[in-house]
């Protein structure tokens, strides 16, 4: 049973953030009281990808800083950037 802030038995709602990586590594749900402040959170990483972010929706389209508790539960969304390499190719013509 989930209570609600104020209730009559004084139970709080559960705070924490939800970690959806896309593909990147797992990362434990951080829970605690709101407003607690977070350290040490671990960046996701992902092969031959850059992590650009947490976002509030799938779509990317909010940025989300994931630096304190916030009230309730929200999951939050890991961005990617593909690492592209940068190739040079030389061509020798032989004429003979």
């Amino acid at each position: 049973m989930m209570a609600v802030e104020g209730s009559l038995w004084g139970w709080n709602p559960l705070n924490g953030i939800l970690f959806e990586t896309n593909g990147g590594t797992a990362l434990e749900p951080v829970f605690g009281d709101a407003g607690d402040v977070i350290e040490g959170l671990t960046e996701p990483t992902k092969e031959n990808y850059i992590f650009e972010g947490w976002y509030k929706d799938s779509k990317f389209t909010t940025p989300y800083s994931v630096s304190v508790i916030p009230s309730g539960t929200v999951t939050v969304y890991a961005k990617w950037h593909a690492q592209t390499k940068n190739v040079q190719v030389n061509l020798h013509v032989n004429y003979g």
